[in-house]
């Protein structure tokens, strides 16, 4: 159990997956932010992070969870709410 640990990038919200994508980077689903009151209803996202920057491709999501690739451009997000979304890029 040696090796080095290091940080790949900042700047991201509870973190719930990310997962290798097409192209050089990972896509990482963001559960949302935390308020007074526990997380605020809508401000999950999926965005694509290349170790440099974040761009978002899809925000507003509701406590999403956990992320599943069917294809090169659809992707499924399950959330706590009792939802499933198809996501298409």
């Amino acid at each position: 159990m040696s090796g080095a640990v290091s940080v790949y990038q900042q700047g991201f919200n509870s973190l719930v997956d990310i997962t290798a994508g097409a192209a050089p980077g990972h896509l990482v689903l963001e559960h949302g932010t935390f308020g007074t009151t526990g997380f605020t209803p809508n401000t999950g996202r999926l965005v694509w992070a290349n170790g440099t920057t974040i761009t978002e491709l899809k925000s507003g999501l509701n406590m999403p969870a956990g992320l599943k690739q069917i294809d090169v451009h659809t992707w499924y997000a399950t959330s706590l709410d009792g939802s499933i979304l198809k996501i298409t890029y």
